[in-house]
């Protein structure tokens, strides 16, 4: 089992009750937003189907515990997930952690973006400062633990969300260092990048 801040992860797979709640819970609340499955074409909402169950838990007690100021989760996800308990969170996590992740479909952009994109993503840019972000999440960026799949995502979802860090309204001491000197650029091409993959 993880702890993270006080907060035990990776706990033992969800009940059948619990489950059963989690996915009606899915299927009828959360396909509203991020559609069945949780793979959906908007490209301001963010693909959870695939996602590491442990980020998704910690997510989604940041939403009920109003630790996340940015605007979307604010107009969001804070309503959403005030009358979840820690079994339904688990269990929602679990949920989406085993749906079919993005992979690319929604991936389109310049060539040549979505290169300079990669390199950035897995070398960094040592003469900036900026530390590659292979390094955590992965060379095929599918993420662990704590960690988020970005593989997949939507380049309009993680650029608003590295503005959102590097604003600081959301918090990871890991991350806002780590983007602390990406421009506005540089974050569009990662973000191009990882739709693609």
């Amino acid at each position: 089992m993880l702890t993270i801040a006080g907060l035990a992860l990776g706990q033992a797979t969800p009940d059948t009750s619990i489950a059963r709640r989690a996915e009606t819970l899915a299927v009828n609340r959360c396909a509203s937003c991020h559609v069945p499955g949780g793979v959906g074409a908007d490209p301001r909402i963010p693909q959870i189907g695939g996602q590491q169950r442990d980020y998704i838990e910690v997510q989604l007690r940041a939403f009920r515990n109003k630790n996340r100021a940015d605007p979307d989760a604010h107009d969001s996800m804070w309503p959403v997930s005030a009358g979840l308990n820690d079994e339904l969170i688990s269990a929602l996590a679990e949920y989406f952690a085993q749906q079919p992740p993005a992979m690319g479909r929604f991936g389109r952009g310049d060539a040549a973006q979505i290169a300079a994109g990669k390199r950035l993503y897995r070398s960094g840019d040592r003469a900036r400062g900026i530390a590659a972000c292979s390094a955590c999440h992965g060379i095929d960026a599918e993420g662990q633990s704590v960690v988020p799949r970005l593989a997949g995502q939507h380049a309009t979802y993680l650029t608003i969300q590295m503005q959102a860090i590097q604003g600081r309204l959301r918090q990871s001491i890991v991350m806002h260092g780590v983007i602390r000197d990406l421009s506005i650029a540089d974050m569009e091409v990662l973000a191009l990048y990882l739709e693609s993959l």
